[in-house]
């Protein structure tokens, strides 16, 4: 379920993402709730204050649970997810954009199985960051190619 990913942090409570490979290879999702917390860290010898690191979590329509930690000093990222297990078995059915495919999503999760769940942890390379307006609608291109349009 790895592989790179497009975020953009819309406020302080709301995430746009999508998924650019793996199994998830063209998921996308806009207005996501979340939470973003900035994590006081032990002081650094590059910076007294330390790296700027935020954590970022929030739980999907899907079941899917997840956690990330962003360090935008070091332009690392780790991420811990818990996945049902319906969206190990089949990941195609979550692959579209999800807004449009809310109810079909629900009605997948409902029928599971959500049992086990599994756990996957990730690290990787925050290859890009930058500001953008709060309501930029073009961040995530949801007139990219999915498997449910």
């Amino acid at each position: 379920m790895d592989g790179p990913t497009k975020h953009t942090t819309r406020n302080n409570n709301t995430l746009d993402y999508q998924l650019r490979s793996g199994p998830l290879q063209g998921r996308m999702v806009k207005g996501q709730k979340v939470t973003i917390k900035r994590l006081e860290t032990a002081q650094s010898t590059k910076d007294p204050e330390g790296p700027p690191m935020y954590m970022v979590s929030w739980l999907e329509p899907t079941g899917t649970c997840v956690t990330q930690v962003l360090n935008l000093q070091d332009l690392e990222i780790n991420t811990t997810a818990f996945f049902p297990d319906w969206v190990t078995k089949e990941p195609q059915k979550t692959v579209c954009f999800q807004n449009d495919h809310l109810d079909e999503i629900l009605s997948y999760r409902n029928i599971g199985p959500t049992y086990p769940i599994h756990h996957k942890v990730m690290s990787g390379e925050i290859h890009f960051v930058e500001d953008c307006l709060v309501k930029d609608e073009n961040i995530v291109n949801v007139n990219a190619s999915t498997p449910m349009q």
